[in-house]
């Protein structure tokens, strides 16, 4: 996994604006446990290009498995909310209630949900 991260970052240096290096090298990183570094990635690229729903569907599954469910709702939600026909996000949001106990949670698409 180490060279494919390495692989990634260069292409990033060539070109700083490749969204797709830095999704990928984000979920590189998390598979590696580095789930801190995954975050920044994705973070990255979500104040930097607001829209793109992979961004959000990849925070918000890194959050989830570092157990900080709030956050992982609310980028779920937010996922949701870009692109309403997103299965993944709907399940992954539904384990992150279940997992912090929130079995009441109202059912909406909205990112306050």
């Amino acid at each position: 996994m180490a060279q494919v991260i390495a692989t990634f970052s260069e292409v990033i240096g060539l070109d700083p604006n490749n969204i797709d290096a830095y999704i990928n090298r984000g979920s590189a990183y998390v598979r590696s446990g580095l789930v801190e570094l995954g975050l920044a990635d994705f973070s990255h690229i979500i104040r930097k290009y607001p829209g793109v729903v992979q961004a959000w569907y990849n925070r918000g599954t890194a959050f989830l498995a570092a157990a900080q469910y709030d956050a992982a709702i609310a980028d779920l939600s937010e996922t949701i909310r870009l692109k309403p026909d997103f299965a993944r996000a709907y399940c992954n949001r539904g384990l992150a209630r279940l997992r912090k106990s929130d079995y009441e949670a109202p059912s909406t698409t909205s990112s306050k949900a």
